[in-house]
């Protein structure tokens, strides 16, 4: 007897002739032998060959691939919901942080003012009587020494300037406050107001 190692090659000679479990009408090909358990032989369409050959190993069943539960899929599409839910949150949060201060952010950054020596002068008024005396103070918030001008304007209450006095501070020191008055004897006037007219640097 021999022992084909290639089930697809086809062998010529025959030496066994028809039994029982020969395949009747099977054309030629490899079949299970019946008297050698596990391995093929060879029938060439009329009779049993002397060819055997080792029968292919059965593969395994390969088994179907696993399935997450409903329950832990249901889990996972609530959290995958929630996580969406959150980053639209976030990106209207954003959004409306944006447009709040987008024209606070573009704004054009104003310059300082710059104070004149005018605007670092305090000016107080302690009486101001038409027909009479008006006098205060003034303080020099410069770190220079100036001459200070303080322009005192006599009205009525219908809004009409009557004439205008000056009192003057001369001299006065960084961080200094010094007394100014002035007098305008016009009874036609009923109120009073003061400014810094001007200062002047020594």
């Amino acid at each position: 007897m021999r022992t084909s190692h290639c089930p697809s090659r086809e062998t010529a000679p025959v030496t066994d002739t028809p039994s029982d479990n020969a395949p009747p009408a099977a054309a030629p090909g490899w079949f299970p032998a019946a008297d050698r358990p596990g391995q093929l032989r060879y029938w060439n369409g009329q009779v049993w060959t002397d060819d055997y050959a080792p029968a292919p190993a059965l593969q395994p069943p390969v088994e179907p691939p696993a399935t997450a539960p409903l329950s832990t899929l249901t889990e996972r599409l609530r959290a995958n919901r929630l996580q969406a839910i959150a980053a639209a949150f976030a990106a209207v949060v954003v959004i409306s942080v944006v447009a709040v201060n987008w024209d606070a952010w573009n704004e054009p950054e104003k310059p300082t003012p710059t104070l004149t020596l005018e605007d670092k002068m305090t000016i107080s008024r302690a009486k101001c009587v038409p027909g009479d005396e008006s006098a205060g103070t003034v303080r020099n918030g410069s770190g220079l020494v100036v001459d200070v001008y303080v322009e005192v304007r006599y009205g009525t209450t219908g809004g009409t300037l009557v004439d205008t006095g000056l009192g003057t501070v001369r001299g006065l020191q960084p961080g200094q406050t010094g007394l100014w008055d002035a007098y305008f004897p016009d009874s036609a006037a009923t109120i009073c107001d003061v400014s810094i007219s001007s200062v002047f640097k020594q």
